[in-house]
């Protein structure tokens, strides 16, 4: 996922556009229904996420710049996303295709040089294959397989043909239970299937060449369990460390 992750926010933050949001989070956010993130900052860059009828309808950036993602509903299984610039005019449009649960089972990006995504999905509604399609380039193609353990995903495994490109395993937090998408959510928090149980404490990349890039984080939780932020250490292939803070606000659906 990690490649489709570079794609999204490099869109958004490209073009500029002029647009006003207000956080809904109250200071001690409680929800006894589903918990959708509204706002999530990366560092200083900000999103804002919108909602209609329970589904996600679009994203942008808190401060107004770059392209915003607006999705259009044709039905309960078609979801049609276009990235638009400020006078209106169309960037890029993905054709989604999505499962009982909302869960995507396509996604496709149009023109030339696009790329199609696929995602199977276990009895539980755990993500367990993604498959990586580019038009114009096969050497980018690739496969990934996801393995759980009580609950929580522990290892993805992403392979070109029989060649291992990376494997990502993750520890968690067992005194802490998991409210909302945070990590990789992509801005689309809550379409890739359930999430894990737990809150994640490392999650570790190991690549081809043995090199690795390791992620710790730490985090502040409200009264009632839900992330208010956290801090990403993340320590590169050449072993320098940085870090980042992470905030989030949700609705209550």
């Amino acid at each position: 996922m990690k490649t489709v992750i570079a794609i999204i926010v490099c869109s958004l933050i490209s073009v500029s556009f002029s647009c006003k949001n207000e956080a809904v989070e109250p200071a001690d956010f409680i929800c006894d229904k589903t918990a959708k993130i509204t706002r999530q900052s990366f560092g200083n860059l900000e999103m804002v996420i919108s909602y209609e009828n329970g589904k996600i309808a679009k994203v942008a950036r808190a401060d107004g710049k770059g392209l915003v993602e607006n999705y259009n509903y044709q039905s309960a299984s078609e979801l049609i996303i276009t990235r638009n610039f400020s006078d209106g005019g169309i960037g890029n449009t993905f054709r989604t295709t999505l499962n009982e649960k909302g869960y995507v089972l396509k996604f496709v990006q149009e023109g030339t040089a696009g790329y199609t995504n696929t995602f199977t999905y276990d009895t539980e509604g755990f993500l367990k294959t993604a498959s990586y399609v580019f038009a114009n380039d096969a050497k980018l193609n690739s496969n990934s397989t996801y393995s759980y353990t009580n609950g929580n995903l522990t290892q993805v495994k992403n392979m070109t043909g029989t060649v291992v490109n990376y494997v990502v395993d993750y520890t968690y937090y067992e005194d802490k239970l998991n409210k909302a998408d945070l990590i990789g959510n992509q801005n689309q928090p809550d379409m890739y299937g359930r999430i894990s149980k737990n809150l994640v404490k490392t999650i570790k990349y190991t690549y081809a060449d043995k090199n690795t890039e390791l992620s710790e984080y730490t985090y502040e939780l409200n009264s009632n369990g839900f992330v208010k932020s956290l801090v990403e250490k993340l320590t590169a292939k050449d072993g320098k460390s940085t870090t980042q803070t992470n905030k989030y606000a949700y609705v209550c659906l």
